[in-house]
């Protein structure tokens, strides 16, 4: 649709190229009467202005996440999260903004400043991964910044970037599997970091990125998830026996990696924290039935004949079968 199909903005194109001016107030005069705009069609929840208007400042707002003065790439952040938010498609967007966001992220010598805009940027990318309906043709994009931004200093952007990470997982599926090589390495070296709200989703992202990538990696992430079992902190504790627990019972290949994950597991059911000896004999005993019920034909003969219980055994609960032949 034309720019003039918005009657009560008839001055865009003159607004648009303002925002490209040499001179700092004539942009932040064109950003502030975008979004004024902006504001108005949501007030009067005009979807079809809406869309009309996002596909329309698309590549000029884009643009001018370059702006050299912080507080304009801040107000343009503000309205990009308005309009994805607020729009049914926004699929003309994300070919403009992505390369944008690559640029101000990952990229060395152009890379945003200020923490706050680099957890903006993410922010918007979140949202653009929740609405895009077209996430797998951009895999490269989202994994050069998710990269970037899993090593940025800033705790709030690692954080985010490890909830995307979480998403892309599913979301990408295969697209993700074939890419997640590179993500590893920067993954795990949060697992040592000073903050314990930082260890533990590193913990919790490596578990799912690992779901959903080739399983050759584990080998190499269990040294330092066995230093974890002994963190200060214990929801990091409880983070490694529900990360083992659960490549115990769903990693393809998990049966190479019993003697490596199964005393992670065992140690949990010494742990100092009722919670955490809970989760881990738990899980244990859901290791033990699935892989009863994966070996029924093997085991058939010791189910079928199940040897009794000595006289004046301790009066807990035993091991279900399948734990005493793993």
């Amino acid at each position: 649709m034309a720019p003039g199909a918005l009657s009560s903005f008839p001055n865009i194109n003159r607004v648009l190229n303002l925002i490209q001016d040499a001179d700092k107030s004539k942009r932040r005069n064109a950003i502030s009467i975008i979004k004024s705009e902006v504001d108005s069609k949501l007030a009067a929840k005009e979807a079809e202005d809406i869309e009309t208007l996002l596909d329309i400042l698309a590549p000029q707002l884009s643009h001018a996440l370059s702006d050299t003065v912080e507080s304009h790439r801040e107000m343009i952040i503000e309205i990009l999260m308005k309009l994805i938010s607020e729009a049914e498609c926004i699929e003309k967007l994300v070919p403009h903004l992505l390369p944008v966001l690559v640029r101000r992220v990952a990229e060395k010598e152009s890379v945003e400043p200020a923490e706050e805009l680099r957890f903006g940027y993410l922010t918007v990318l979140h949202n653009i991964v929740e609405k895009c309906k077209n996430n797998k043709s951009y895999s490269t994009e989202y994994m050069l910044i998710l990269k970037s931004s899993v090593a940025d200093s800033y705790p709030e952007v690692k954080k985010l970037a490890f909830l995307l990470l979480r998403i892309l997982a599913i979301k990408l599926e295969q697209a993700f599997y074939v890419k997640s090589e590179d993500i590893i390495d920067p993954i795990v070296e949060n697992i040592t970091h000073q903050h314990s709200k930082i260890r533990q989703e590193a913990i919790k992202t490596i578990g799912v990125v690992m779901m959903n990538s080739p399983g050759k990696h584990v080998e190499k992430i269990i040294p330092p998830l066995t230093q974890r079992l002994f963190d200060p902190s214990p929801a990091v504790r409880k983070e490694v026996i529900d990360v083992v627990g659960s490549w115990l019972l769903n990693l393809t290949d998990r049966y190479s990696y019993h003697l490596r994950l199964i005393p992670l597991l065992l140690t949990g059911q010494q742990d100092e924290f009722y919670e955490i000896r809970e989760l881990s004999r738990d899980l244990w005993h859901d290791v033990g039935i699935k892989f009863e019920k994966e070996n029924e034909e093997q085991l058939k003969d010791k189910l079928d004949f199940p040897i009794a219980p000595p006289d004046f055994y301790p009066s807990y609960s035993r091991p279900n079968f399948a734990l005493v032949i793993i």
